[in-house]
């Protein structure tokens, strides 16, 4: 065993807490205070600093498909606004807004016909340009 160091014995807790109030007179600093824990975070809590995930809905309430459409197929399809719009076309043709077989091509094309996505090399660049900005 080291002779160092000095362990202390939990019996002799109320010598520690003594030296502790004589050191806090004499220098003023700040010393950790015995036995006096951190209240305990609630059951479910993150700790700072964590990221919490997300949880309910992103895109909020979507319309339907009416029931006259469920019945009949061949019913005129309702109309659909900027807001159905805005929860995406996959989730659209899912709920039955979109027949399964339309052609959907015209509203995921890029600029000027191209595809969304293109495959071709990537550009490299020297180490003290790679973070600038650039236009794409």
């Amino acid at each position: 065993m080291p002779t160092n160091r000095q362990y202390v014995n939990t019996y002799d807790i109320t010598e520690l807490k003594h030296q502790i109030q004589a050191t806090r007179a004499v220098h003023g600093a700040a010393v950790p205070t015995i036995g006096a824990k951190k209240p305990p975070r609630p059951v479910g809590s993150w700790k700072p600093g964590e990221r919490k995930p997300h949880s309910g809905k992103i895109t909020g309430k979507t319309k339907t498909l009416p029931p006259e459409n469920r019945h009949d197929p061949t019913a005129p399809l309702p109309v659909l606004t900027q807001k159905d719009l805005g929860c995406g076309i996959l989730e659209l043709i899912n709920k039955g807004l979109i027949p399964p077989s339309a052609d959907v091509t015209a509203a995921v094309e890029g600029v000027g016909g191209l595809p969304p996505l293109i495959c071709e090399p990537s550009e490299f660049h020297e180490p003290e340009e790679q973070h600038e900005r650039r236009e794409l």
